[in-house]
């Protein structure tokens, strides 16, 4: 979970630290974010990409001139699949027809490359990384034959700069 904030502030280039995994106490405290200034404190990864989609260009988190992603609106649906992979077996993986449908209808009838829209947005910080759980599987779940948008979706996710970035600051990489 902690990825998708992660990727969140980078492409709001927000700094953050990383508690490498090795440091991390078992049953942690959950994410938490503080502004550059220390007057404001958001714990809980869903918390902070919401606080992240309320947030407005003259606010003292925000670097001058940088472009805010926006969106949300899927975050609670992402969620529930994000609950859905976690409690999944490696035998039986969650349906992403609901996803795959999405995606198709995004590429096919508007011409748009992100989950919710023309540009990327929080929607994508918070789906992508719990597709890429799906496919650090064994078996990796997305293929070109039952989920091809989604694939291409998440291939397309995985080759931003930001994404990259925040995966090395993670150690997955």
């Amino acid at each position: 979970a902690d990825l998708r904030v992660g990727i969140a502030l980078t492409e709001n280039s927000m700094r953050y630290e990383v508690t490498p995994p090795c440091r991390a106490p078992q049953n942690s405290q959950p994410i938490r974010y503080t502004s550059p200034d220390g007057k404001t404190t958001v714990s809980g990864d869903t918390e902070i990409l919401t606080y992240l989609g309320r947030l407005d260009s003259e606010s003292a988190s925000v670097q001058a001139g940088v472009n805010l992603i926006r969106g949300g609106a899927l975050i609670d649906t992402i969620n529930e699949l994000l609950e859905t992979v976690r409690k999944s077996t490696l035998s039986s993986a969650p349906d992403l027809s609901f996803w795959e449908q999405r995606m198709r209808e995004a590429e096919l009838q508007h011409g748009h490359h992100y989950i919710s829209g023309p540009v990327f947005d929080l929607d994508d910080c918070a789906l992508w990384p719990v597709l890429r759980e799906l496919q650090c599987r064994s078996t990796p779940v997305l293929n070109q034959s039952e989920y091809p948008h989604l694939l291409n979706y998440y291939q397309r996710i995985e080759k931003r700069g930001s994404v990259r970035n925040v995966l090395a600051d993670f150690g997955f990489r």
